[in-house]
């Protein structure tokens, strides 16, 4: 009964190394690699590789990684940065390893509680600028770091890092909405 359905389009392939894509800016480029991730059949979307990162890292790393990411962001020296992020830090630390643990391969926690991740829509009203993503990303990597999650594990995690943030872009250099 597979292959494709009357009517159907075809599935896209994106290749990003390619001549075509360079009139790409590079936000745009992140975003549809994070869209696609990494253009893995629609099943495999959730899953980050074949050996499920949740059953190698365990909980606790996960929870440790998400403590030590907020606390350096709610030790950040910057306003417009730390203002983006709720009060309650013991809140977002939860929503965020939930959110990890589901995404890593564990049990659903983020969904049974909140519903769809649906991750733009829960950020929209944040101006998520190209210096904030660098900002997020400095404080993850030295969280990682921290923890002590290295290795191909790391690295393996740290480009979803980066395509996600990226992807969670919505403001230009200028202040514009970009979506």
């Amino acid at each position: 009964m597979g292959g494709i359905r009357s009517g159907a389009r075809p599935r896209t392939t994106w290749n990003f190394s390619t001549q075509g894509s360079a009139g790409f800016r590079p936000w745009m480029r992140r975003r549809l690699q994070a869209g696609c991730l990494s253009c893995r059949e629609h099943q495999d979307m959730y899953r980050i590789d074949e050996t499920n990162l949740f059953e190698k890292l365990g909980p606790k790393k996960i929870v440790d990684l998400s403590g030590a990411f907020y606390r350096r962001v709610y030790a950040d020296p910057d306003p417009w940065f730390r203002e983006m992020f709720p009060e309650d830090m013991h809140h977002a630390v939860r929503n965020q390893y939930e959110f990890f643990i589901q995404r890593l391969g564990g049990p659903a926690l983020y969904s049974e509680r909140k519903g769809h991740p649906a991750l733009r829509a829960r950020h929209k009203d944040f101006p998520i600028t190209e210096r904030a993503v660098g900002r997020w990303l400095k404080h993850m990597r030295d969280a990682l770091d921290e923890v002590g999650i290295a290795g191909d594990d790391a690295e393996h995690f740290w480009e979803y890092l980066k395509d996600t943030a990226h992807f969670m872009q919505n403001q230009d250099r200028d202040g514009n909405r970009i979506y």
